[in-house]
């Protein structure tokens, strides 16, 4: 396939970390963190209902029933049954006590921050984050807890351009961490994480923006900052495609800071032997086809690298007149849906992980538990990459409180930040090879999907029975000089003016970004 096998000798790997039991002490009374079991599947019996993995010492099934929802309602996210509350009411954070805000001795609250309605922008781009943070909170709950507390989740929709508001709503909220959060507008406000006004731990589903990424209280479970990309994928591309990668095409989208990012992917492309020959610069919710398809054609583009929303990219591919002769995705394509909504338009389109793939004959215990769970808060969405990083997100904010109760009677907001600092070697519940959460090192192992015949199967490497099979060479992680600072700031409070990058439309200036950014056209008030 190209890639040889001395790649995967440096790898970082380990065996799946093993449930352990530890003695807690909460308010002079023992108690046993528990830990979960996978999804057991008998030849001639019933599936047990699969209870959460390295959360719980005590083992627990129970039949599959209707679980009651805990969430507070989200009514752009999921109809609402007519109304005790006024139409389109967002969730109102209970104000923070003087005590401990969001811990009681019987629940802990959450909340979580995602693009949910966001005019037609981007309304389908994280709406599985929601389901992946319900869905952990229904595992840990049914298996009694974290240290005998049920979670209680509050899920805010910060619609792309609220993401500053709905933040400190849950700074001054009655919220004990953040779980799992997406959104492309992360980069209004998230410079007051680790602030006085809010130290709160933030266990993010992932990252969009250079400020939120080196916020010191934001902990990621597979976290590429902003000077280091996985480029283990281009790599295997190029040599499978050595003169397709030469003729490529990257959008560089203008609004709300993702131009830096693509010019942070650009420089990884590059660095492992990519040319972009068409890097059209475009707005999140311009159509594409009018004037992309001409000039497309013109340059003869022959590759396609890919970060921005699927469902754009499903329709990029619908008005080509030949298909790319590859698409590497690198944001959201890897879900049952995209496949659904895809069709035939979407064959040979790639995508990377960092875990072994959803339908692995030999799927890890967490992802079936993962998997059991989303269809039991979301039927029929099936797996995504989104929901599973926020279901992470949930395990490692657990990975978290458990350390933290094993050494402490009564804790606070800083402490659990000080807990996730010492996380240091985590291995996702058994999802991933080990990544270091508490210092921002991201795993450079990874395992490229393409799509055949409607289906996502694996491409490289060959096979992957555990994680000892994932490509987990040394050189998959590239460090970025050039690009490394985009986005930061001086000020934590510099505007959006300040760190937008340049518009490559000379007729566009500073202040209209600016504006652009604070009152995006199809976003809700």
């Amino acid at each position: 396939m190209g890639r040889t096998d001395s790649l995967r000798s440096n790898a970082l790997l380990s065996d799946v970390i093993k449930s352990s039991t530890r003695s807690v002490r909460l308010a002079g009374a023992a108690f046993v963190a528990a830990s979960a079991v996978a999804l057991s599947m008998s030849s001639c019996g019933t599936p047990q209902v699969p209870v959460a993995t390295s959360t719980f010492t005590e083992v627990v099934t129970a039949t599959p029933i209707e679980i009651p929802p805990t969430v507070t309602p989200i009514p752009t996210a999921t109809p609402v049954p007519p109304p005790t509350a006024a139409p389109n009411a967002d969730p109102t954070p209970t104000p923070r006590p003087t005590a401990l805000p969001g811990l009681s001795a019987d629940k802990i609250r959450v909340a979580m921050l995602y693009d949910g309605d966001t005019g037609g922008t981007a309304d389908n781009l994280f709406s599985a984050a929601f389901d992946g943070v319900n869905a952990w909170q229904g595992a840990v709950n049914r298996g009694g807890g974290i240290g005998g507390r049920q979670v209680e989740l509050t899920a805010l929709d910060a619609r792309i351009s609220n993401f500053e508001t709905r933040l400190a709503e849950i700074c001054e909220g009655d919220f004990f961490a953040i779980i799992g959060s997406h959104s492309l507008g992360d980069f209004e406000g998230a410079s007051v994480l680790g602030t006085e006004e809010c130290n709160i731990a933030d266990f993010a589903g992932n990252v969009y923006s250079a400020v939120h990424a080196t916020s010191p209280v934001t902990f990621v479970s597979n976290p590429f900052q902003n000077d280091v990309r996985q480029a283990g994928p281009a790599q295997y591309l190029v040599e499978k495609y050595p003169q397709a990668s030469q003729n490529l095409a990257l959008f560089l989208y203008t609004s709300y800071q993702l131009q830096n990012e693509t010019l942070r992917l650009k420089e990884m492309l590059e660095a492992s032997g990519m040319q972009a020959v068409f890097e059209p610069a475009v707005d999140l919710a311009e159509d594409l086809t009018d004037e992309i398809i001409p000039e497309w054609n013109e340059r003869g583009v022959e590759s396609l690298v890919w970060n921005a929303d699927p469902q754009r990219l499903i329709a990029l591919l619908e008005e080509l007149d030949e298909p790319p002769v590859f698409v590497l995705c690198e944001l959201a394509c890897y879900s049952e849906q995209f496949l659904v909504d895809g069709g035939d338009v979407v064959e040979g389109v790639y995508a990377w992980i960092p875990h072994r793939p959803f339908n692995s004959e030999d799927s890890p215990n967490e992802l079936e538990t993962y998997q059991f769970w989303i269809e039991q808060v979301a039927p029929g969405t099936g797996f995504s990459q989104v929901s599973l990083e926020s279901w992470m997100a949930g395990r490692l904010f657990e990975q978290a409180m458990i350390q933290l109760m094993s050494v402490e009677e009564s804790f606070n907001r800083e402490q659990l930040i000080d807990s996730a600092r010492a996380t240091t070697a985590w291995d996702g519940a058994g999802l991933l090879s080990f990544t270091n959460p508490g210092e921002g090192e991201p795993t450079p192992c990874f395992a490229l999907m393409v799509v055949e015949d409607g289906e996502w199967v694996q491409a490289y490497p060959d096979s992957i029975v555990d994680q000892r099979d994932l490509d987990c060479g040394s050189d998959n992680l590239v460090s970025l000089t050039t690009t490394a600072s985009l986005g930061l700031v001086e000020a934590s409070s510099a505007s959006s003016e300040d760190t937008e990058p340049a518009s490559n439309d000379p007729d566009t200036t500073d202040q209209d970004q600016e504006e652009d950014l604070q009152n995006p056209e199809d976003a809700p008030e």
